[in-house]
């Protein structure tokens, strides 16, 4: 746990930390996109957010989509594996970009992303040319047996180059939504929701 290259890198399965943002900015404040260029990377740990004032938001990740140079999926803002839990209650989670998927959230190995409330608003996940493995899911991509439970909060204004402009669901990744918003997003191919598969 600590800093990585800049990210809050978080990697303990007892693990277990909730960040009121009180109104306030958590901003990485990158100007270029980076190898670990998102804001929180979690591996078996367990991540709350919420905002008790409001106007609290978490912002400025931009990451290249590669590790030791290989293309790889990495987030714009918080990257979840191996059984990592996020949940979002209030705050915001906006202007984030990646090279590859989940322009603000990508998540994948059985982790899970609860989201009660809050905002995901214009992030970006960008594509290259005609490859269609890249840019997916502007607001949130769900891959690899992962698991994405929406019941409120809004996903608006995102941006993808290829699937998903709200939400991209890969193969085995599972999406229950029983409230919040899903709106004004957009993508190349299949605006708001995409599933593959």
């Amino acid at each position: 746990r600590g800093l990585w290259n800049g990210t809050l890198y978080m990697d303990d399965d007892d693990l277990d930390i909730t960040i009121d943002l009180n109104g306030h900015t958590i901003r990485r404040a990158l100007y270029d996109f980076v190898y670990y260029g998102q804001v929180f990377y979690i591996n078996n740990g367990k991540l709350t957010i919420r905002d008790s004032k409001g106007g609290g938001k978490i912002t400025g990740g931009r990451d290249n989509g590669k590790f030791s140079g290989a293309p790889t999926e990495m987030a714009g803002a918080i990257h979840l594996q191996n059984d990592s839990v996020l949940v979002l209650e209030s705050g915001a989670i906006s202007g984030n970009e990646t090279m590859r998927s989940g322009g603000a959230v990508y998540l994948n190995n059985s982790s899970t992303f609860i989201m009660t409330g809050g905002e995901i608003s214009n992030n970006k996940a960008h594509g290259e040319g005609d490859d269609k493995t890249i840019g997916k899911g502007g607001g949130v991509a769900v891959c690899g047996d992962a698991n994405f439970f929406m019941s409120g909060g809004v996903i608006k204004d995102n941006k993808a180059d290829n699937l998903g402009g709200g939400v991209y669901v890969d193969t085995d990744g599972i999406v229950c939504l029983t409230g919040g918003h899903i709106t004004g997003n957009w993508s190349k191919n299949w605006w708001g929701l995409a599933r593959c598969g």
